[in-house]
């Protein structure tokens, strides 16, 4: 199997938040040069026994089993919720709150892990919200980075976002989706703080991509919220099961740079020739002179 393919599968892996705890997220190409993420899971709530009991409020405190704190009303851990939510999982119900003046259900997610990316997956199921009439209410995510930025599920079956104070732009807002009552909706939410970006994904297409600001350059935390100011216009429930927080740090693979040709070695010089050495005259020998050319002529 080709590496590329390999990655995407773990890529899988990694948003389905799955017993591997940490994997690879973001495919690369043959070359390796594209960056790779390594992730850690943060939580991963399926809010199933014996953590959470049925009828009861979640469990609270740190580890990735449980929720790090009940905000606002009485979120309860319930059994079956429609075709889709068979195990336990938590249901989010302000029309009971709003007898005791409290407009909202809400639980907080401690983040601040100092991560460069987040992964968020979650499943909702809602009933008699989508199609209600004059239904004020909305199921919020609120990401805290501390400057809120907000997805929000609202009372008339449109997914829309809200971000305050965009640095350039001022706030930004808009309508990027839809959904139905008694449907099941799966929703990932790819959060690139390096890259100052955020990836929101309904049924496995993407819905909306745009800027993500972060003015600590984290996420502190992730809310669950559902409720609005009005009174009797709160209405519907929501479910809310299976959600997986993962956290990665990025880092990019360098090419191996090629080594450097070695260099063609000099030849060798010559060696210097040995000179011939000069013949000595042999000398010639005193003979004794004849005095016939000896003897100096006399005229």
């Amino acid at each position: 199997m080709k590496l590329k393919n390999v990655l995407l599968l773990i890529l899988g892996t990694a948003i389905t938040g799955s017993s591997s705890v940490i994997f690879p997220v973001e495919k690369a190409d043959a070359q390796l040069i594209k960056p790779l993420n390594r992730c850690r899971q943060i939580y991963n709530l399926d809010f199933s026994a014996p953590t959470h009991q049925n009828g009861q409020l979640p469990a609270t405190g740190t580890g990735i089993k449980k929720v790090s704190k009940i905000n606002f009303g009485n979120p309860l851990v319930s059994k079956q919720f429609g075709r889709y939510l068979k195990g336990q999982h938590l249901q989010f119900d302000t029309r009971q709150d709003i007898r005791n003046e409290q407009r909202y259900d809400q639980i907080k997610l401690n983040v601040d892990k100092k991560y460069s990316r987040y992964l968020l997956k979650f499943n909702l199921y809602t009933y008699k919200f989508a199609d209600a009439r004059n239904n004020r209410n909305k199921f919020s995510i609120l990401f805290d980075t501390p400057t809120i930025q907000n997805l929000y599920f609202n009372g008339n079956g449109t997914i829309s976002y809200f971000q305050p104070r965009i640095p350039g732009s001022g706030s930004i807002s808009g309508r990027i989706g839809s959904f139905k009552d008694r449907q099941a909706i799966s929703m990932a939410i790819d959060i690139n703080l390096k890259a100052k970006k955020w990836t929101i994904i309904q049924n496995g297409k993407t819905i909306h991509t745009g800027p993500f600001y972060s003015k600590s350059g984290d996420i502190k935390a992730i809310r669950f919220n559902l409720g609005n100011l009005s009174d009797k216009y709160n209405l519907g429930i929501i479910g809310l099961d299976n959600v997986v927080l993962n956290g990665c740090n990025q880092f990019t693979f360098k090419p191996i740079p090629k080594p450097l040709p070695k260099p063609i070695p000099l030849p060798k010089p010559l060696p210097k020739p040995i000179p011939t050495p000069t013949p000595k005259q042999t000398p010639i020998p005193n003979q004794p002179c004849d005095p016939r050319f000896c003897d100096p002529v006399t005229f």
